[in-house]
């Protein structure tokens, strides 16, 4: 299931009311000239090049296209990332937006999850889908419309949406369980950025997980006590 990483965007969907949130629009008035969308009768010819963007019936602050079908980002949903070096389909059940490289199932079957995560749909794409800059594949939406998933009977249905709530239940608790020890990290030893190290702190061994940790506190903290190096450990471990 996706991670999010606190990370947000700026969604002015047409119609919204921009003075309900007085941040946002502050925060957009910065780049006005730009976002304004060019009027229909600007004249390249005898005008300068427009700075904004492209002609339309939105306001500034908006964005440019109506995207109907933005409230599927609010259901339950299969996402997917554009570029692929191994199946990398998540479930999300709740109010999660991605950008132009994300796309979305708007579905909650978990026996297709399992199947676009399995071993022969990754074979199978290996072959259809277009190969990237190092191999990596390129499951664009159009072409994941065709893809061919076989109608499983009842009991292996049963079974893979069986599997795949365990698994998200596991992913869940994983994912928890992350967040708690490296928000421990930021607020005890200052490790403000874990890195991709230390957010895979399961992959380490204890005594890599404590230097990992002397690697990314600032530079002038004290030195780790016996004591704490201790409880490092012991919370690996745990």
């Amino acid at each position: 299931m996706p991670d999010w990483q606190g990370l947000w965007m700026i969604f002015a969907r047409r119609g919204i009311d921009i003075d309900a949130y007085p941040s946002v629009k502050t925060h957009l008035m910065q780049f006005r000239e730009r976002l304004e969308p060019k009027p229909l009768d600007w004249n390249a010819k005898i005008q300068a090049e427009w700075p904004g963007r492209k002609p339309g019936k939105y306001a500034w602050y908006e964005i440019q296209d109506s995207i109907d079908y933005w409230k599927r980002f609010e259901q339950p949903k299969i996402v997917y990332q554009e570029i692929q070096f191994h199946p990398a389909y998540a479930f999300s059940s709740g109010s999660l937006y991605g950008n132009n490289k994300v796309f979305l199932l708007p579905t909650a079957d978990l026996y297709l999850l399992a199947a676009l995560n399995s071993p022969v749909i990754w074979w199978h794409n290996w072959h259809y889908l277009p190969h990237m800059k190092d191999e990596a594949l390129n499951p664009a939406g159009f072409r994941m419309e065709t893809l061919p998933i076989a109608e499983p009977t009842p009991a292996i249905r049963t079974a893979a949406e069986d599997g795949v709530a365990s698994l998200l239940a596991l992913a869940q608790e994983s994912q928890d369980q992350t967040r708690e020890l490296l928000n421990w990290l930021r607020l005890e030893l200052a490790v403000d950025q874990p890195g991709q190290r230390l957010e895979a702190f399961a992959n380490l061994t204890g005594d890599d997980f404590v230097t990992a940790v002397r690697k990314r506190r600032p530079k002038g903290a004290a030195r780790l006590s016996p004591k704490t190096i201790t409880d490092l450990t012991q919370t690996h471990r745990h």
